[in-house]
């Protein structure tokens, strides 16, 4: 296929991921872990931008994350690969979601490559190939390759529209703590004897109350974090109706009616010393 009339640059909008509710089966014989999740699309974006070139590259605005081992950058590969085209990018990142804080900043940015590359060279790569190639990326690339609100299951690759978020403004608190490794977060949750939770929050969203959706609020991954219910009753504190971590963490988002009310709790926690951004 010739592409002599194709798209050489596009700028996209890469958002962060915040989990509504999360529950971890068991292990399976693949290595991986079976997931129930509702992700969500926030509005705090890392900005992705491709440019044709003479050979692919990766540089991001904070200068470690350039490179091949950026997961955005093998994401350029698996398209090319599966395309059968020599089609090299200039990939650039800047950076606005905060780094391995459980908000899949990495594979939105790998997904944004993936949509990005799909725009400049349409129809390389056909939509269910996309999927399988996101889903080898990592278990989020599936959700930021299509965003919204979703059910995830499997290991995030079977995807189930759900009602949108009710209107709401909400904030993350992030850098604190240190961070466990995905893979140890897993391992540690083996580790541990637990009722497993039955996902409400379809029908939660459902209901359009954005009250009975914080009282769904759950994720499985703070039995590793004993100090976040402090932090959820500090965010709480500052007006929010509800608050949970994201993903394997360590970072947390407050659920707010109004915007004032986020924007009175951003500087409230700010002055506490926290980092804190509108999500």
């Amino acid at each position: 296929m010739i592409y002599s009339n194709k798209t050489e640059r596009v700028i996209l909008h890469a958002p962060a991921k915040l989990n509504l509710f999360l529950e971890v089966g068991d292990h399976r014989p693949d290595g991986y872990h079976n997931i129930d999740t509702i992700m969500h699309s926030a509005l705090l974006c890392d900005t992705v931008s491709l440019e044709t070139a003479d050979i692919t590259s990766l540089s991001c605005s904070i200068p470690e994350l350039s490179g091949r081992e950026n997961l955005a950058y093998r994401a350029a590969a698996e398209f090319t690969a599966a395309a059968g085209l020599d089609c090299p990018v200039k990939i650039t990142i800047q950076k606005n979601i905060p780094v391995a804080g459980g908000l899949a900043g990495g594979s939105a940015d790998a997904a944004a490559v993936l949509r990005g590359l799909d725009m400049i060279y349409p129809g390389a790569v056909e939509q269910s190939r996309l999927m399988i190639i996101a889903a080898r990326l990592g278990a989020d690339v599936p959700f930021c390759l299509i965003g919204g609100t979703m059910r995830a299951e499997g290991i995030g690759e079977i995807l189930t529209p759900v009602s949108p978020l009710p209107e709401c403004s909400v904030l993350i608190l992030y850098g604190i703590g240190t961070k466990t490794s995905t893979a140890s977060a897993y391992a540690a949750l083996d580790a541990t004897k637990r009722v497993h939770i039955e996902n409400n929050m379809p029908d939660a969203l459902a209901s359009g109350s954005i009250e009975v959706v914080c009282a769904a609020l759950y994720n499985v991954f703070e039995l590793l974090y004993p100090e976040i219910e402090t932090l959820k009753q500090q965010i709480i504190s500052t007006g929010a109706i509800g608050a949970l971590m994201s993903g394997s963490g360590p970072s947390l988002f407050g659920i707010y009616r109004h915007i004032d009310e986020r924007d009175y709790a951003i500087r409230k926690l700010t002055e506490l010393g926290y980092n804190v951004l509108p999500a």
